[in-house]
């Protein structure tokens, strides 16, 4: 029994989860029928054993027994790199080195384990340490719960009693199981959640979002706070036969119109803006009022919201021309940005890869001043050629700061990716240095750093200019980080030998 436990039995409430089971001597504490009474007593004694260094004596035989390990421990060249992993506190860093002793066969040495378990505090970290680090682990978080108190795990959660961020949890592992099944579990206890807790457990049907999940989704345009309005209509817009989609097509479609040329004029579009905000067009989350930002008038925020529900594709069959024409006819339009970006957020929405590129190609990731820049990169990111289509265009715009677009690729990168990309920030490092503003790399060297092959052999020659009195932080940093990879990778093919 600890503070941390019995802390957390307070949060959740005596009403819905136990408290801690408590020592034959200590069972004066317990008050039957007054579970609050009993906690609080509890904690009483507690902060007062603490503060006396005192703790009850247990009997030898309570002491679980650790079953043997299955899986050899790293040897000890993995253990001095892991140390020093450690050190940096990285925690990117720490979960790659996690990752990869599992993906070896090996476990994590028991020596480790208690600095581990103090420093990994990130749930999702210590899962990982605890699967990495054997028998030994599961036996350790028995001994000390504060250890698996931050610890998220789907499996032994009971949707009625845990917290937030432990139900959250929960639900996604169920979505990934039974999609409709953890839908219903959400929805009969919707009701009376927080309004905060239902805007963030609607996220969790983002994953296998499907057309079943509509109606419920629909329910909830009708709920009283804005937030929890808005996370189910970044859900519904997201499906492409959902009924607010088609009511925005409805809407959407009289407004814009394709003229094919002739002899003497070229093709164009027509645009007409809307006349009004009407009551349905608000139930589906367009404002009245545009945000203070937007400089393209109330009709013109209208119209790109109405856009940005509907897959870019529909235009493309519409009208009959492929997506670079019809791109190419906004480009002097009057009103060019407001369907540019209308396009681009649903491009991001649908994951249409074609509207995507030709956005990106077109600098969308730096005019394109929204959240859903980041979106855009993401779909280019979950491309089967993902890296291909990434280094394509590093080439046709090598001045162009590609950061959203590397932090969206799944790492760790190909061999011939990396070997690329090394080149490209090498030679880019160089020409921002003759400036002066190597300031400017800073970002894409952290993120390449984590996610380079760490197989790859790295130069470190050439980067800095010999009138350099130093190597910059930036540079030392990226450099050490991807050093320790390769290590700690090569420590591990050793072991297995």
């Amino acid at each position: 029994m600890s503070l941390e436990l019995l802390a957390r039995t307070a949060l959740l409430g005596t009403g819905r989860v136990a408290g801690p089971t408590l020592d034959a001597q200590l069972s004066a504490l317990a008050i039957s029928d007054d579970p609050p009474r009993s906690l609080l007593r509890q904690a009483a004694w507690c902060a007062l054993s603490e503060r006396a260094g005192w703790m009850p004596a247990q009997s030898a035989l309570s002491m679980p027994e650790c079953l043997p390990e299955q899986l050899r421990a790293i040897k000890n060249e993995s253990v001095v790199v892991l140390f020093e992993v450690l050190a940096r506190e990285d925690a990117r860093l720490v979960s790659e080195c996690l990752r990869q002793i599992t993906e070896h066969g090996l476990r994590v040495d028991e020596k480790l384990l208690p600095r581990m378990f103090e420093q990994c505090s990130d749930p999702l970290l210590r899962a990982q340490l605890i699967a990495a680090g054997g028998q030994m682990a599961q036996w350790l978080i028995k001994l000390n719960p504060q250890w698996a108190v931050a610890l998220v795990s789907a499996t032994d959660l009971n949707w009625t009693d845990g917290n937030l961020a432990q139900r959250l949890a929960f639900l996604k592992a169920e979505r990934e199981r039974q999609p409709g099944a953890a839908r219903e579990r959400l929805q009969s206890t919707f009701a009376a959640e927080p309004p905060a807790a239902r805007a963030e457990l609607l996220g969790a049907l983002a994953n296998g979002l499907n057309l079943d999940d509509e109606p419920f989704l629909e329910s909830v345009l009708a709920d009283k706070r804005k937030e929890v309005r808005r996370a189910a209509i970044e859900l519904l817009q997201r499906l492409p036969q959902s009924a607010l989609v088609l009511r925005a097509w409805a809407l959407a479609q009289p407004l814009l119109e394709f003229k094919p040329g002739g002899w003497l004029r070229k093709h164009s579009l027509e645009l007409i803006l809307p006349e009004t905000c009407t009551a349905a067009m608000q139930r589906d989350g367009i404002e009245v009022k545009p945000p203070a930002a937007f400089r393209s008038g109330e009709r013109g925020y209208w119209l790109e919201e109405l856009l940005a529900r509907i897959p870019p594709q529909q235009w493309s069959d519409a009208f009959g021309q492929d997506a670079q024409t019809i791109w190419g006819l906004s480009e002097k339009h009057e009103f060019a940005q407001v369907l540019r970006r209308g396009w681009l957020r649903a491009a991001a929405n649908f994951g249409d890869l074609n509207w995507a590129q030709i956005g990106i190609a077109d600098g969308a990731l730096h005019s394109f001043h929204d959240p859903s820049a980041l979106l855009l990169a993401e779909c280019i990111a979950s491309a089967p050629d993902a890296e291909q289509r990434i280094a394509a265009h590093l080439r046709m715009h090598p001045d162009e700061a590609p950061e959203l677009l590397l932090s969206a690729l799944k790492s760790p990168w190909s061999a011939a990716f990396s070997a690329e990309l090394l080149r490209w920030l090498r030679q880019r490092w160089i020409d921002r240095a003759k400036k002066g503003h190597e300031y400017l790399m800073h970002s894409t060297l952290k993120i390449a750093a984590h996610a380079l092959d760490p197989r790859n052999p790295i130069d470190e020659h050439g980067w800095v200019q010999d009138s350099q009195a130093r190597v910059p932080k930036a540079l030392s940093d990226f450099f050490g980080t991807l050093g320790l990879r390769r290590a700690f990778l090569h420590s591990l093919l050793s072991d297995r030998s």
